[in-house]
């Protein structure tokens, strides 16, 4: 360990670590903008011959120059002269540090002015700039001259602020450079790249693609472009981790992106993604222990389930989706029992659970409870379990097989299936003392009068589209009242055959049964968690890399799409991917999920402007007109409120507002202008009104 002292601070960190990253662990900021906490720090970065903006090619006018990162991280050593970046700098013992000064302070200004001279920042240096709503401008500034939509999130613009931005920095003028909107996933504008080189380094040295390089221009300025004229190309794989780590708004999303939509679309929310990397890894019985991790019917599912994650796939927007749902029916029908290995065995709670109806809402439900050591029974008046899985599905498209392995798996969890039980016998069902009674019956034609028994149980689930057709809605208010101490839920069922393929709702009652599950166990007095592991996470590698013609490749298996109603008895299953095909198409995943897993940028600390809310420091404010915010716990502003007495206004705040932890305040005369405007402000760059002024969302 290396002892030195940074700002007057004695800190302690590991040999070799630079001087950026060991003030950082010790929460002193140094204004930076090239460096990244995922990304390697900037040595000397050699420039390509040749890049590419559009179709225009760009030879590099400085070969013996090297790219030595933005220089906002510089800070002054004692005992050593100049200025050095703490981004390169390595620490040593008994180094002394200064991390700001006049000296400084005025490099890195003037390092800004040199960078927003070919960057728009009339927003920035406006004196209207707090809580304008940017349209129309009240300067009459040129839209292209103004700061981008990025405006109040910027990460440059937070770091502008914090360092200073000098009177004197020239007017930006627009030149009209590349702004790409055809390419699949983001957009890239040119006009505010600042040359950070962010994007390449991720590009090459995190993800090992290099699609991106930069070349100097003839003032020295950093210029990026692709290798060659096309990001398809340059090889891209359009994982979008430049766009995650670009500080500006050159690089961004066509549309927000929080999640891998392929999960997040996933009625059952299977970890698509990760499933999906196991088979492109060759790990079959691992990719099939993530799906039954969520998913007690993955044959059915690999054969019928309408792929919602599909349809938003990532990769369709570059060429064709992934083959999502094929590449599940490989691994249900080429695995082992792995995942049987981290199956943990249930604690019986000497509670019983109904379940009638033995289609995939039921048998998913019947599984879960199962699993969380409830007694469960399914009743199912057929001769043999499924449902409409079996009887309204045709064998060409759902082999029996399939259907019978995942029953046999969910069978043997320990429950009890009694079949040729008629419906219209639920009232002798019921009393057996079963504590729950779980309906997923689909869309029946059971009256009101057999159920007169299921409405005093404690608990009723009742499923279906039409919750069951006959039942009046004065019968619904009486099963929803129960006994007093019972509760009714509507869950999504199955869409009876004569509405179509019953296929449609499988995927979605699996989620259902799901849903029913958590509850009932909750009821029964578990904690409701349903989840399990059979596959540990394991390390995750950020590494893609370099596959010429990536963009370009095809799918492996035909898209699925929805029979008419007319040939829903007769639709076939497409043929199964062979062990090569599987991992070749796995292989075409763009990885976007990769991205969520980048660090947020390291930003300037706020300005401390509050105190805490408290009876003493509220007693020191004046009777005078002015604005007052008030924040949570957390110190985020909650209220901002202009008024004529702040003394009266504040103390009224304390006896009232719970949530206020902190507050701060200013006295201005134009309190209502001030209070429109950082209303405003706040909106562009939270998007939405402060909790406390939400009533006035209309005027905004």
């Amino acid at each position: 360990m290396i002892t030195l002292r940074i700002d007057e601070v004695e800190i302690s960190v590991p040999e070799e670590t630079t001087i950026l990253i060991a003030a950082q662990q010790n929460d002193i900021y140094i204004p930076h903008l090239c460096s990244h906490p995922d990304l390697p720090p900037v040595e000397q970065m050699n420039p390509s011959d040749v890049i590419y903006r559009g179709q225009k090619r760009l030879k590099n006018k400085r070969p013996d120059q090297h790219y030595e990162g933005c220089q906002l991280c510089v800070v002054e050593i004692k005992g050593q002269e100049g200025l050095h970046r703490a981004c390169h700098t390595t620490v040593a013992e008994g180094m002394v540090i200064q991390t700001t000064s006049p000296k400084i302070d005025e490099f890195r200004r003037n390092r800004l002015m040199f960078l927003f001279e070919k960057h728009p920042h009339a927003c920035l240096t406006c004196a209207q700039k707090e809580g304008c709503a940017r349209f129309p401008c009240s300067t009459n500034i040129p839209e292209l001259e103004r700061c981008c939509s990025q405006f109040g999130r910027c990460e440059f613009q937070k770091v502008a602020e914090y360092v200073g931005i000098k009177p004197e920095t020239p007017r930006y003028v627009f030149e009209d450079l590349p702004h790409v909107k055809e390419d699949p996933l983001f957009i890239w504008d040119a006009n505010l790249c600042i040359g950070c080189t962010r994007c390449i380094r991720v590009c090459r040295e995190v993800r090992g693609v290099e699609a991106l390089g930069f070349i100097f221009d003839e003032e020295e300025r950093v210029i990026v472009g692709t290798l060659s004229p096309t990001l398809r190309e340059s090889a891209c794989r359009f994982c979008t981790a430049c766009v995650e780590v670009c500080p500006t708004g050159a690089l961004m999303d066509k549309e927000p992106f929080e999640e891998a939509p392929c999960r997040s679309d996933c009625p059952v929310g299977i970890d698509v993604p990760r499933y999906v990397r196991l088979i492109a890894e060759g790990k079959f019985d691992e990719s099939y222990a993530v799906i039954r991790e969520k998913l007690p019917l993955p044959s059915v599912c690999s054969y019928i389930c309408l792929s919602y994650c599909e349809n938003e796939c990532r990769r369709g927007e570059v060429n064709e989706s992934i083959g999502i749902r094929a590449l599940k029916r490989f691994v249900s029908e080429n695995h082992s029992d792995l995942w049987k290995k981290n199956l943990q065995s249930s604690v019986p709670t000497g509670k019983k659970v109904a379940v009638v109806g033995s289609g995939p809402a039921g048998l998913t439900a019947a599984y879960y409870l199962s699993r969380k050591g409830h007694e469960t029974t399914i009743f199912e008046q057929a001769s043999l379990p499924g449902g409409m899985l079996r009887q309204g599905i045709s064998k060409k498209r759902l082999p029996s097989k399939a259907l019978d392995d995942d029953i046999k798996g969910i069978l043997e969890t320990g429950m009890d299936l009694k079949l040729n039980a008629p419906r219209n016998k639920i009232d002798e069902i019921l009393k057996d003392g079963f504590d729950a009674v779980f309906l997923a019956t689909g869309s029946t034609f059971v009256g009101p009068p057999k159920l007169t028994q299921a409405a005093n149980q404690d608990v009723v689930f009742v499923g279906g589209d039409a919750v069951l057709p006959g039942i009046s809605e004065d019968f619904i208010h009486q099963l929803k009242k129960g006994n007093g101490n019972g509760f009714y839920k509507k869950l999504i069922g199955q869409i009876s055959l004569h509405r179509g393929d019953s296929s449609r709702a499988a995927i979605k009652a699996i989620a259902s049964g799901r849903e029913a599950a958590e509850c009932i166990d909750k009821y029964l007095g578990g904690d409701g968690d349903i989840s399990e592991c059979f596959q540990p996470p394991g390390e995750i590698t950020h590494w893609l890399g370099r596959e010429e013609c990536f963009a370009d490749l095809n799918r492996l298996s035909p898209s699925y799409k929805i029979p008419p109603p007319q040939f829903a008895g007769l639709w076939e299953a497409e043929p199964p991917l062979n062990q090569d095909q599987a991992i070749m198409e796995a292989k075409r995943c763009l990885r976007c999920e990769l991205r969520l897993l980048f660090s947020k940028p390291i930003l300037p600390p706020k300005k401390k402007l509050w105190t805490e809310f408290i009876p003493e420091n509220v007693a020191a404010v004046p009777e005078v007109e002015g604005i007052y915010q008030l924040l949570d716990e957390k110190e985020n502003v909650i209220y901002i409120k202009g008024t004529m007495n702040l003394h009266k206004e504040i103390v009224e705040q304390l006896e009232t507002n719970e949530n206020a932890h902190y507050f701060m305040y200013e006295q201005d005369e134009m309190f209502t202008k001030k209070e429109s405007e950082l209303l405003q402000q706040y909106i562009t760059e939270h998007g939405e009104m402060p909790e406390g002024n939400r009533e006035l969302d209309d005027l905004f």
